[in-house]
């Protein structure tokens, strides 16, 4: 085993850590959404172009509803620039019980957050693999020349 090989290995399974970890935050949301989240109709109160953080132009759908509590809520959500949704009258939509719960119109998923968590978990987890079937490996054959040797086995 080279020293350097496995330093290297180690930062680069830091790294992929690091955004998997960044990549969990964000796909824990839409799991939430999955797992609690609860569906409703809502009434569209406005909707208006304006831009986001980087100058891009968008469309954002306000929108009032009544959870399953009977609580009266408003909520709102950013849509691309060619949205072809409805204007008025109502909109279905999926909301998180409570009354900070978020809420977003029904299908407007974070697929990136989804893709990103899969494409980063499946290589983490093979280095990871990888490692332990190293050190299972390395602890078996450390073994077995023990026994060759007739000495007390230890790690």
């Amino acid at each position: 085993m080279d020293l350097d090989e496995e330093t290297k290995k180690f930062k680069w399974l830091l790294r992929f850590g690091i955004v998997l970890i960044i990549a969990t935050v964000v796909a824990w949301g839409e799991l939430t959404y999955a797992v609690f989240g609860k569906h409703a109709e809502a009434t569209i109160t406005k909707v208006e172009k304006v831009q986001d953080r980087h100058g891009s132009e968008m469309m954002q759908v306000s929108y009032r509803f009544t959870d399953k509590a009977g609580a009266q809520r408003t909520g709102r959500d950013v849509m691309e620039a060619d949205w072809e949704g409805p204007f008025k009258g109502t909109i279905p939509i999926d909301y998180k019980s409570g009354p900070d719960g978020a809420s977003r119109l029904s299908g407007h998923v974070n697929w990136v957050g989804i893709v990103l968590w899969f494409a980063l978990f499946i290589p983490t987890a093979w280095v990871f693999g990888g490692w332990i079937k190293e050190a299972v490996q390395y602890g078996r054959e450390k073994k077995r020349r023990a026994a060759a040797e007739k000495k007390p086995y230890r790690f």
